[in-house]
């Protein structure tokens, strides 16, 4: 076995790794063609795959019990002992009444039926008719041409 000196690995050929951008770009320049029919056919590809599909419409409902129903059979069984079940680790579904109460309240508020119904009236008038903020007064300018402020409407 041969050692070879660190002059032996200094004399040997150098690799020319640069990248000459003038080089790429006419390589790019001279397969413009070949570029601009992939990109196309990929685009009119998925402009077709887009159109083949089916329309999906989704609605969501949140359903709840509307009362409690007593503590008999089942259900109160699992309502006595779900805190001590959870205890254990065991989820037996009945345990935490607060907190199925709190998880439908939160559901309920991130619905649209509870911003219909309780917060449309009173946002839809700054959504619809301010013009801008007035910084100084903090109060909001309505427009005039789309509220008049002195009769409500």
């Amino acid at each position: 076995m041969t050692i070879k000196s660190p002059e032996t690995f200094q004399n040997t050929e150098a690799f020319d790794d640069e990248i000459d951008l003038k080089e790429l770009f006419l390589v790019l320049w001279n397969g413009k063609v070949v570029i601009t029919l992939i990109t196309g056919f990929a685009a009119v590809c998925a402009v077709l795959f887009a159109l083949w599909l089916p329309n999906i419409y989704e609605s969501k409902a949140l359903l709840a019990p509307k009362g409690e129903s007593g503590a008999g059979g089942l259900a109160g069984l699992a309502k006595q002992y779900g805190g001590l079940a959870s205890l254990a680790g065991i989820n037996i579904g009945g345990g935490g009444g607060e907190s199925s109460k709190a998880m439908i309240a939160q559901q309920k508020i991130q619905s649209l039926d509870f911003f219909t119904r309780h917060l449309y009236e009173e946002i839809v008038l700054d959504l619809m008719a301010v013009d801008h903020w007035d910084a100084g007064s903090g109060a909001l300018v309505y427009d005039p041409d789309d509220f008049d402020v002195k009769s409500q409407t």
